[in-house]
């Protein structure tokens, strides 16, 4: 509910981000109950190399190797995705195409933002 929003508001908004509170609970399922989730969506095979991508000033980071997640669990981080969670929550469901990135969201490491974005290619 929470990208279809965003879906709503970003036609009369090209700067619109998912509203705080459902980005909140929108991670935290995703990092629990929903994990499962990101495994129907995600293209692995696209990337390189497995890599673990820390989101800038949270708990979270994502999770590319055999299997895919977004989760809170202790791992080596090989790149960095520095920008907002919500930013990083709409990149998984493929709601991070260059016209709603805003400026200064970045990938550094192992894997690009373009990478990410063909990983994650929405439905």
């Amino acid at each position: 509910m929470a990208h279809h929003s965003w879906d709503i508001r970003v036609a009369l908004d090209p700067a619109a981000g998912l509203l705080g509170d459902s980005a909140t609970v929108l991670a935290e399922h995703l990092s629990g109950g929903l994990s499962f989730y990101l495994g129907f969506i995600a293209k692995p095979d696209l990337v390189r190399e497995p890599a673990v991508v820390d989101v800038t000033g949270t708990p979270y980071r994502i999770v590319l190797g055999e299997q895919i997640s977004f989760t809170t669990e202790p791992a080596t981080a090989t790149a960095t995705f520095d920008g907002p969670l919500e930013a990083a929550l709409r990149l998984l469901v493929g709601r991070l195409s260059p016209q709603y990135t805003a400026p200064g969201i970045a990938v550094t490491g192992n894997v690009s933002l373009d990478e990410l974005r063909a990983v994650f290619p929405g439905f």
